[in-house]
């Protein structure tokens, strides 16, 4: 098998082999074209530089970068829906549980919702699901939690964002100062 390759600056910037059928490149491609290409060692390939008559393969690409927002906006999220204690108990605060929150802090607003219902939460004690009796201002007290968990997580991720900003965060500070 014959490797050919378009060589500019001592870099093989394309590289043809004839698959083992003995042509060569004037057989395939216009004669301009054509004889833009060079023989070369099988071993060749795009991007491979020619240096003192030996041809060498380029550096390994560096690791990507961290795309810092991305990985802020993660962690951020994931303290976000970690969920919050309150009275004793685990209170959800994943996306669907703050919208039901939201909409349960409105209904005791509006004069809608009559104390004592249930709140969904986890007994730590026992680490069951249980529903808890809540009055209305329970539930204002609660989606308050909630509200400042979110808040906070939200502000840590400020905080992570500015120290992107002025060069000073670390992989460490990722996994600090996130509310509980």
């Amino acid at each position: 098998m014959s490797t050919f390759a378009r060589i500019t600056d001592g870099v093989a910037v394309e590289v043809w082999t004839d698959g083992g059928l003995g042509i060569v490149p004037t057989d395939v491609f216009v004669p301009g074209l054509a004889a833009q290409f060079e023989p070369v060692p099988v071993e060749v390939q795009a991007g491979w530089s020619l240096i003192d008559g030996l041809w060498t393969a380029p550096p390994p690409a560096p690791e990507p970068l961290t795309d810092w927002p991305d990985v802020i906006a993660a962690r951020r999220y994931e303290a976000e829906v970690a969920g919050i204690v309150w009275q004793g108990h685990g209170i959800a605060t994943d996306r669907d549980s703050q919208q039901k929150m939201s909409d349960e802090r409105n209904a005791v607003k509006d004069g809608l919702r009559t104390g004592g219902k249930g709140w969904k939460c986890l007994d730590l004690a026992t680490g069951t699901v249980v529903f808890r009796p809540t009055t209305n201002e329970e539930i204002l007290e609660l989606t308050a939690a909630a509200y400042r968990h979110v808040s906070d997580c939200f502000d840590r991720e400020g905080q992570l964002l500015a120290a992107l900003a002025d060069g000073t965060i670390t992989l460490a500070s990722l996994d600090e100062g996130w509310p509980v």
